[in-house]
């Protein structure tokens, strides 16, 4: 996938291709990504998610489809985690289908823990959400 000013597209084909020396004709063909941008917020600002992931845990985050089967290794009801952004510290997950995501996130160290919550996810469209965490007392 490839993020740049706020387009988000994805390579439909070819998904390999070869170059040789000299001037090189490559048509691509590219749509709009659909998927979420997440990022976590702490006071207002916001926060580098992966430096508070719980050393201890073995859950990370993740975006599972509602109410379809999952299969990890053809990725079919799972999102991938594809990059994040340093600047605005938000993670961006590609989902291959459009619809209803469960967004699971994994305990954070000093804050509370985040309930499930799902977000509909619709055809050419990278969502924006944000979480406001909340300090653990």
């Amino acid at each position: 996938m490839y993020f740049a000013a706020g387009c988000e597209f994805e390579l439909i084909e070819p998904n390999c291709f070869a170059g040789s020396p000299g001037r090189n004709e490559i048509t691509l063909r590219l749509r709009r990504a659909m998927g979420m941008w997440l990022s976590m917020e702490s006071d207002g600002l916001r926060i580098d998610a992966f430096n508070a992931l719980d050393p201890a845990s073995e859950q990370f985050f993740d975006l599972v489809a509602v109410g379809a089967a999952t299969d990890a290794a053809s990725g079919r009801g799972v999102a991938m985690l594809e990059t994040m952004d340093v600047v605005d510290q938000a993670m961006a997950f590609r989902v291959p289908t459009p619809g209803l995501w469960r967004v699971i996130v994994p305990p954070l160290v000093g804050y509370e823990p985040v309930a499930p919550f799902e977000v509909t996810i619709e055809r050419g469209v990278m969502l924006k959400h944000a979480i406001a965490l909340r300090k653990a007392r």
